[in-house]
């Protein structure tokens, strides 16, 4: 372990599934590290490219040997983002069932480090939870919570999904989405849709 090693903290979780004995770049997301391969990241993200093109500093941080690049992304988002580049079967194509909050993480980092086929592939799943013609409203179950699908929405700009994700929200009890994290303007829009029931 070298100088730099030394001054990580001892608490960091490797994440096993993503921890390659011979990547040569850890990335650390909160208190998880993931030993990855720079080379694929660069080939499926231009934002990686970029990040990676710049050549690291001698005396910069290190872990097991290899750079460590802090993100400031959730753990959990990393590790479906990265679970769905470096294991293919991981995120598969709708119609496979997904947890949302596999499609949420995957959608957040895909479109923030711009990896399109797999920002495409989770918008195809919430389309398809979430639909937007009358003739498919009904025919699918939506996920748990409406909430985090109108948060998730509107973080990446999937306006199409409001609607019905809103109408959703609408048929909870107005204290579930007073106290919660609904902006004020979709607060008001359900407590209005809920007049209209």
């Amino acid at each position: 372990m070298d100088s730099a090693d030394s001054v990580i903290p001892q608490d960091l979780i490797c994440e096993e599934s993503l921890w390659f004995p011979d990547g040569t770049l850890v990335l650390r997301a909160e208190t998880h590290l993931f030993r990855v391969f720079p080379g694929i990241l660069a080939a499926k993200s231009g934002v990686f490219e970029d990040m990676l093109a710049f050549p690291q500093p001698q005396k910069g941080e290190s872990y097991d040997g290899c750079p460590l690049v802090h993100l400031s992304d959730s753990s959990a988002d990393t590790t479906h983002f990265l679970k769905a580049i470096f294991h293919y079967d991981y995120f598969e194509q709708w119609p496979a069932r997904v947890e949302f909050d596999v499609v949420a993480g995957v959608l957040r980092l895909s479109q923030k480090y711009q990896v399109e086929p797999l920002r495409k592939r989770a918008l195809v799943h919430l389309s398809h939870r979430y639909p937007v013609t009358l003739s498919e409203f009904g025919t699918t179950d939506g996920w748990h919570d409406p909430i985090a699908v109108v948060n998730l929405a509107r973080h990446v700009s999937a306006d199409w999904i409001l609607p019905v994700a809103l109408y959703h929200c609408a048929w909870l009890e107005p204290e579930d989405f007073l106290d919660v994290s609904l902006s004020p303007s979709d607060r008001l829009l359900c407590l209005r849709a809920r007049d209209q029931l």
